[in-house]
């Protein structure tokens, strides 16, 4: 197949793979023609095995592919496995497991352990607000000239949903289920070290464990992070949009 550019945020990829991948699902729209950042080059091992680790020498990730499923591979779950979530921390960049929508042309990140309702709670801002949902699952958040920026990527989880846009962060809310809705305080590091919890990056890596540890403490101290505890009803839209007001810059 001829080589194909993915630009994610800042970050570019190029894939060179003997034989074609699908890109209608989840990456199509972050085709590009950007200098290439990272080339992640498959080789096809033939039988039936794989080596799933892959393997990554500077900017180039080398991913082993056996030949039994080369042909059911697509983009999305090529750099999923291929660990390419390593490659942002180096840029500025970091994936955050996150419900993100767009509200009045700024970014809102729902972020919380599965389950917890950050998929709901999108939701209801697409039909109390009219916001529109741009991934269900995860976002990429960039760090361009000291401000954060919320941007597509091509991981949506179970959602389906995953769009290419790129708008400043008006917020970032870590989601708890409560019988009412408010901001529940707790303590600066606790919210730092649920926020990191649910970062993606190579936790063996010291310096990138530095680079992240940086990155997300930086970004409590630039937009508002904070906890909201909240029902399981489209009334927690009002409380949210309250507290955001009251919490403008």
């Amino acid at each position: 197949m001829k080589n194909k550019k993915y630009t994610f945020g800042d970050v570019t990829f190029e894939i060179e793979s003997p034989v074609e991948l699908d890109d209608t699902n989840d990456c199509c729209e972050f085709i590009s023609e950007r200098k290439t950042d990272c080339l992640i080059r498959v080789c096809i091992v033939p039988g039936n095995e794989t080596n799933r680790k892959s393997e990554r020498d500077g900017g180039v990730i080398t991913r082993h592919l056996a030949e039994k499923y080369a042909g059911g591979m697509n983009i999305a779950s090529l750099l999923a496995t291929s660990e390419a979530a390593f490659v942002f921390p180096e840029h500025d960049a970091f994936i955050l497991h996150a419900s993100y929508i767009v509200h009045e042309d700024q970014a809102i990140l729902f972020t919380a352990p599965s389950g917890t309702g950050k998929s709901t709670q999108a939701e209801f801002w697409r039909t109390e607000r009219s916001a529109e949902i741009v991934n269900g699952d995860r976002v990429l958040i960039t760090r361009r000239n000291g401000r954060y920026y919320a941007n597509g990527i091509y991981a949506s989880g179970t959602s389906g949903i995953c769009k290419n846009k790129t708008v400043p962060i008006r917020a970032v809310v870590l989601l708890e289920q409560a019988e009412t809705n408010a901001v529940n305080e707790i303590p600066p590091r606790l919210l730092f070290m649920r926020i990191l919890c649910e970062c993606s990056y190579d936790i063996k890596s010291k310096a990138q464990c530095e680079k992240i540890t940086g990155l997300v403490a930086d970004m409590i101290n630039t937009v508002p992070v904070f906890c909201y505890g909240c029902r399981n009803n489209p009334d927690a839209v009002d409380e949210l949009e309250r507290i955001l007001s009251w919490k403008k810059e």
